[in-house]
């Protein structure tokens, strides 16, 4: 008889289980992918592609685990405001259950399934200050109501969970997530073109690609003007491949088997459509010879002050005077007036501005001006070679004509005067980069010049920079943009150089991966290694912050997720808490100034606006110290 009572006991039970298993809202239990997929919407954030997701809710009173509709309910909150009816406001329930104190009600998380990697983690918020036990008890919890244990870890994107050690189940990091992924989304399009297969050392061998899209193996940071990419490097969202992409509107994927891809190798030399959507792209023949819309702005002629000739201290230069100092000294300027608790940030010490008038001074008395008309007026009748020959014999006459002697001793007496050594960084400020719609990162040259150095004279230098205007990439980019060749200037920024420092990095002032208030992605590698242009080997390191706000929320709670870490600094995070936090504050500065100067506030909300902020970290003794050096509209 007993027998029988448990039998009737465990029949009802499960059936109560087979009950709750078809609620619309939640499951108990997920047995089988198909019922992950029945669950499954979205990610919150698009850092990895190929990924969809199931939020998780463990209710600390009922020990309950709930599989959560995460088409459905968008936020845990939604969900335990509903089905527990809890009547917290959204902050109050935000502070108290991603909180590690005793009045927690839920544990938060997310169940993700990544498609490349054939694996689930359990994701945490990089708000969450959940304790490790309460990790591993979410874990456990999971594991024993999930089909799939074998391929399942703990997501380690977060500081408060890089923190912890000696965990008792597998775990996964951002490194070993990002390495494993086979395709990244970098700019979403729509193009037609010709498939065209291509090494990346043998680009500029082929001619003109203007209507192909290219098969790129390798990496190479100088693209000619294609209709799309796909690259078998995975980028970050500012090596000068995707900036360029982003300038020209045109679809970006990295595919790290594109070049062995029989499907892609199917289409070689064919005429494809090529779709570029979040988290994935199609790619086959088409009949049409369609042409694509030119992405041209309407010709752009600029407005040049070659009268002014005073070498000026950036302190008294005004974000308005890009006729004279161009848009890179201007945006400096602005960015030494950003304060931060009542203090200017630090920008390179004995900054001043040359000013566009010494360029065409130069080109005007040696008649390089006429070779700039002829290639500008003849420009339809050459063929590309004979362009990039015109445009090389007008760089190697601005370099090899002699430098104004007066102008030389003018920069010599102010870096003197500045009294920040005699070694200087001139860097160009023409007026056609950091543009809203030209980004034109990378087009033209920076040098290093040394008072007194015959080898690296401050006069070569400076005729490198000017000369880098007229470098054939520049000249094309500037063509599709529909710039006016004739009416582009260099100036030249000057200021103290970096020969030894910590780190230098890239910042948005945006949230990339989410349309969500709060969020920078930051981009930082150590030493003076580059970011825009890394080498193959070299992995730089990422996260977003979420410290750019004055809700305490995300401030107290150490808000950063990392998506991957530098490999030059032996995976490990590169600064502390406290110098993000810090970072992240100053940035939020900078992007309101120029949101306020540029007056973005008539066409878009705060958290749309965004400014692409290049710092660094010098080394001072035994102190690390921040120094903002760049700043333009990030489009």
């Amino acid at each position: 008889m007993a027998f029988r009572f448990y039998s009737i006991f465990a029949s009802f039970f499960l059936f109560l289980q087979g009950f709750s298993q078809t609620n619309p809202n939640y499951a108990f239990q997920i047995n089988s992918h198909d019922e992950f997929n029945r669950l499954s919407g979205q990610p919150l954030t698009h850092a990895f592609a190929g990924v969809s997701s199931v939020k998780l809710v463990y209710n600390l009173d009922e020990q309950r685990l709930y599989f959560i509709q995460s088409k459905k309910f968008p936020l845990h909150f939604n969900f335990c405001r509903a089905e527990f009816e809890d009547g917290l406001e959204l902050a109050d329930f935000n502070n108290l259950n991603y909180s590690n104190n005793s009045g927690r009600k839920y544990i938060l998380a997310t169940l993700n399934y990544f498609r490349d990697l054939h694996l689930f983690t359990l994701e945490f918020s990089p708000a969450d200050n959940i304790s490790q036990a309460s990790v591993e008890r979410m874990y456990e919890t999971v594991k024993a109501n999930f089909f799939d244990a074998s391929q399942f870890y703990v997501q380690l994107t977060t500081q408060s969970l890089l923190a912890y050690s000696n965990w008792v189940m597998p775990v996964i990091s951002a490194k070993e997530l990002f390495a494993g992924q086979k395709l990244q989304v970098i700019q979403q399009g729509e193009t037609i073109g010709k498939l065209q297969f291509v090494e990346a050392d043998s680009l500029f061998a082929l001619g003109n690609v203007s209507d192909c899209i290219l098969v790129l193996h390798g990496n190479s940071n100088d693209i000619p003007l294609c209709r799309g990419i796909i690259t078998t490097s995975f980028q970050t969202p500012l090596s000068h491949i995707s900036i360029l992409s982003q300038n020209r509107k045109t679809p970006l994927i990295a595919v790290k088997d594109a070049w062995i891809s029989a499907y892609l190798n199917s289409l070689k030399d064919s005429m494809v459509k090529f779709q570029v959507s979040s988290d994935s792209f199609l790619l086959g023949k088409t009949h049409l010879r369609e042409l694509l819309e030119s992405n041209k702005m309407n010709s752009i002629a600029f407005e040049i002050d070659s009268i002014l000739s005073e070498l000026c201290s950036l302190k008294k230069v005004k974000l308005k005077e890009t006729a004279a100092f161009g848009v890179k000294a201007t945006h400096l300027a602005e960015l030494m007036r950003v304060k931060y608790k009542g203090k200017p940030i630090v920008t390179p010490e004995g900054a001043f501005a040359i000013p566009m008038k010494y360029y065409f001074q130069h080109i005007k008395k040696y008649g390089i001006d006429r070779l700039i008309h002829q290639l500008n007026t003849s420009n339809e009748l050459l063929s590309p070679q004979e362009i990039r020959t015109l445009l090389k014999v007008i760089a190697d006459s601005i370099e090899q004509s002699p430098f104004d002697a007066s102008l030389a001793a003018l920069i010599e007496k102010m870096i003197i005067q500045n009294n920040a050594g005699k070694r200087y960084r001139f860097r160009s400020s023409s007026n056609a980069e950091d543009l809203e719609g030209f980004n034109g990162a990378g087009l033209y040259t920076s040098e290093t010049g040394i008072v007194g150095s015959k080898s690296k004279s401050i006069e070569i230098a400076i005729k490198k920079v000017w000369a880098s205007l007229w470098n054939s990439r520049a000249y094309e980019e500037r063509a599709l943009a529909g710039i006016n060749q004739e009416t582009v200037g260099m100036a030249i920024l000057a200021h103290r150089s970096f020969p030894e420092e910590y780190a230098n990095g890239v910042a948005i002032t945006r949230n990339l991966y989410r349309d969500f208030d709060f969020g920078f992605v930051i981009n930082i590698q150590k030493g003076d290694n580059s970011l825009v242009k890394p080498a193959d080997s070299a992995s730089c390191e990422q996260f977003i912050s979420y410290y750019n706000t004055a809700d305490p929320f995300f401030n107290n709670k150490q808000a950063v997720e990392y998506l991957s870490l530098s490999s030059l600094n032996n995976n490990i995070p590169l600064l502390t808490r406290e110098e993000i936090f810090d970072l992240t504050q100053k940035l939020d500065r900078i992007k309101n100034r120029f949101y306020r100067k540029l007056k973005k506030w008539k066409t878009m909300q705060y958290k749309d606006f965004a400014m692409d902020v290049e710092f660094k970290f010098d080394e001072v003794g035994s102190e690390k110290r921040l120094y903002f050096k760049q700043a333009r509209p990030f489009n």
